[in-house]
């Protein structure tokens, strides 16, 4: 018997489904979680930008976008893959998950620290020949911290949610995001100058990160026994390289497309000022999206396990229901941003709410990147990862371009506009998940 189900349908049928209270229950934790570490974290952010001036705070954010350029690179893509494998394996095969963890675990510190040290040593190149600014060299210096501990925080949230501890998953991120914010707040306190800022947010990751190995530690239980040799490591390795490789392509063509944004703001007269007032309107754009965000952090990992256990109908069902979520969620997001924005900007000091035309911008921005999010997630869930990858390249090459031609012109608001532009292209490009999502489904798979 054919079995046909229309998205409103599914989109509208009570909610009694296990997968969905399951998917709903989860990302409420992880929601709880995010929001409280988010708030401290940005909020700490948002108060460094008032203490430290927009100078100051631009310098900073410069170092912290130059060290997130080398990131996506030294997490070669493995965040991403380690989420999806696991979440793979964790019913059928659990020899095969612990590998996995360790394996990723492995290549994330070895690679990472080597990495960390290339940063500190070449920074004052860095600052002197690529940013044009050799007095922002120390701060540079300091930010090649998060070259580690950056992905290593973000492969201990996906093993988290690949094993399916949302709850953990929040418990992680709050304490992240509070470690952060007091550290931060705490250094503003006793002393100023971004430097110190700088050294207060890497002694948080740092610390994060040792608590989050001890909740992957806990989450996973009593390891398998079976050993496995040189040949089970490799052939491992390649399976995480099949999908950590187009994920590094991906991430390696977003960040460097917004740092060269970044870094042709501060050549603009004030140019370093300009970097902090962006930098201000990110971070509010940053918690609009935190609900869509957070809430489709759940989906890749029960994406994956459905279509790994054969319940593709329930696959398909999730993802609709969790697009309109996330459409609403992100509207509503939008709207109040706009609503608000001169006040928003205004609580950092007049020299940014002088300049909430960026976060108008960006607030309509934040409806397109929340909708990204959700389709890149059925894209790599289902393995269309060319597809994925080309959205992310269209992406990187649209906020490039109209970087240049905006920037010179519009200052922050050209680099907003851009933004927003790349994403909207990025969609369109992954319009065929969503086109998928609507065609008639033939019973239970």
């Amino acid at each position: 018997m054919v079995r046909v189900t229309r998205p409103w349908t599914a989109l509208t049928r009570p909610l009694r489904d296990t997968t969905l209270r399951t998917a709903l229950r989860g990302g409420s934790w992880a929601l709880v979680g995010t929001f409280v570490g988010r708030v401290a974290h940005v909020g700490a952010l948002l108060l460094a930008a008032r203490h430290l001036g927009s100078e100051q705070f631009g310098g900073m954010s410069l170092a912290l976008s130059t060290a997130l350029v080398v990131t996506s690179v030294s997490a070669l893509g493995l965040p991403v893959a380690a989420q999806k494998l696991v979440a793979e394996a964790r019913e059928i095969d659990v020899v095969r998950r612990d590998r996995l963890i360790d394996i990723t675990l492995g290549m994330t510190a070895s690679v990472g620290l080597l990495t960390m040290i290339g940063g500190a040593l070449s920074s004052a190149w860095v600052a002197d020949v690529i940013l044009d600014r050799p007095d922002v060299a120390p701060l540079v210096a300091v930010a090649s911290i998060f070259i580690l501990t950056t992905p290593m925080v973000e492969i201990l949230a996906g093993l988290l949610a690949a094993l399916e501890r949302f709850g953990a998953v929040g418990l992680f991120r709050a304490v992240h995001g509070s470690l952060c914010g007091v550290l931060l707040v705490i250094v503003l306190l006793s002393t100023s100058g971004a430097m110190a800022a700088l050294w207060a947010l890497a002694a948080a990751e740092a610390l994060a990160c040792v608590i989050g190995l001890r909740l992957v530690t806990s989450a996973r239980g009593p390891r398998s026994t079976a050993r496995y040799g040189r040949t089970e490591l490799l052939i491992e390795v390649r399976s995480l390289l099949r999908v950590s490789l187009p994920a590094l392509i991906a991430s390696v063509s977003l960040q460097p497309a917004l740092w060269l944004g970044q870094v042709l703001l501060s050549r603009q007269p004030d140019g370093l000022q300009h970097v902090g007032i962006f930098a201000v309107a990110m971070r509010w754009h940053a918690i609009a999206l935190f609900v869509p965000a957070t809430m489709g952090s759940v989906l890749l990992p029960m994406l994956g396990r459905l279509r790994a256990t054969g319940r593709s109908m329930d696959a398909r069902v999730l993802f609709v229901r969790y697009g309109a979520l996330t459409l609403a969620f992100s509207t509503a997001a939008c709207l109040g941003l706009i609503a608000f924005a001169a006040p928003l900007m205004g609580l950092q000091g007049a020299e940014y709410s002088l300049a909430s035309g960026v976060l108008v911008v960006l607030a309509v921005a934040t409806v397109p990147a929340a909708l990204n999010n959700v389709l890149s997630q059925r894209a790599l869930a289902e393995g269309r990862l060319a597809l994925w990858v080309w959205s992310d390249l269209a992406l990187a090459t649209t906020l490039a371009a109209l970087a240049v031609a905006l920037v010179p012109a519009l200052n922050g608001s050209g680099l907003a506009s851009a933004y927003l532009a790349a994403y909207v292209v990025s969609c369109l490009v992954l319009l065929p998940i969503a086109l998928a999502a609507r065609s008639p489904a033939r019973g239970q798979a």
